[in-house]
């Protein structure tokens, strides 16, 4: 006979199972996240050189394939400068909290059958909220880091993203209306039981919202957040070693 106490031990052992699993899930969807991000950054600049008629990174590794893991390890060894910024403790923390906002938009995202790691019935609000974050420290990462250059950068990345957030929620009104919800998860089981209609009712609208996405990410052409080639980079002039990698 199963008494009182074993059965409060079994439901706390199986909790504590659960709570393992979701954290071990959470680790490798990071350490997913970061090699994928990686390799489409070198994806990409394969292609950037393809376009331009020379053969991109190709000397570490075959094919370049080693070239993400050399750029992040030259990040992390390189040399720690701050220079005088006018509130030390934002330009430190700064960076970093805009890498924990760029991994928090990744938890409401359906991506298995049980839904997202945060499923909530305003899962797509609470993204666009959360994705708009990381713009307060983007600015304020420029305006204290006392220099010119930085809050100009800064300025002219929060106004273009920002401009262009408007843009997307407007995009995804259709959807929320076509769906009568604001969870993720109950538009891709829409999608999923009514043979991905979303997709092909709002064919133009997602095109739309591809291109959206690249000003969001400062992706090339509405790269003049980052532009350090014409502009002299932005809110990121006084930045290195580890918070440079943070940003980006």
């Amino acid at each position: 006979m199963i008494t009182y106490k074993s059965k409060v031990f079994m439901s706390t052992l199986v909790n504590n199972l659960s709570a393992v699993v979701d954290l071990i899930f959470f680790v490798l969807l990071f350490l997913s996240l970061i090699i994928v991000v990686a390799y489409f950054t070198l994806y990409e600049r394969k292609i950037m050189a393809a376009i331009q008629r020379r053969r991109g990174p190709d000397n570490v590794g075959f094919f370049g394939l080693f070239q993400p893991l050399v750029d992040g390890i030259k990040l992390l060894c390189k040399q720690v400068v701050i220079a005088k910024p006018v509130v030390l403790f934002i330009f430190i923390i700064s960076p970093f909290f805009v890498f924990f906002v760029s991994l928090l938009v990744w938890c409401f995202i359906p991506i298995s059958i049980y839904g997202a790691i945060v499923n909530h019935y305003l899962s797509l609000l609470i993204w666009l909220i959360s994705g708009s974050l990381s713009l307060y420290f983007l600015l304020l990462s420029g305006i204290v880091s006392n220099n010119h250059y930085s809050i100009l950068g800064a300025f002219r990345g929060i106004i273009q993203i920002l401009s262009y957030e408007i843009v997307l929620f407007f995009l995804l009104f259709p959807i929320i209306f076509m769906n009568m919800s604001f969870s993720f998860y109950d538009i891709v089981c829409y999608q999923i039981f009514l043979s991905y209609s979303n997709y092909v009712i709002f064919w133009f609208t997602s095109i739309l919202v591809f291109i959206v996405f690249l000003i969001e990410t400062n992706r090339i052409p509405f790269d003049l957040p980052e532009a350090e080639a014409e502009l002299v980079a932005g809110y990121n002039t006084e930045y290195s070693s580890i918070a440079f990698a943070f940003f980006f």
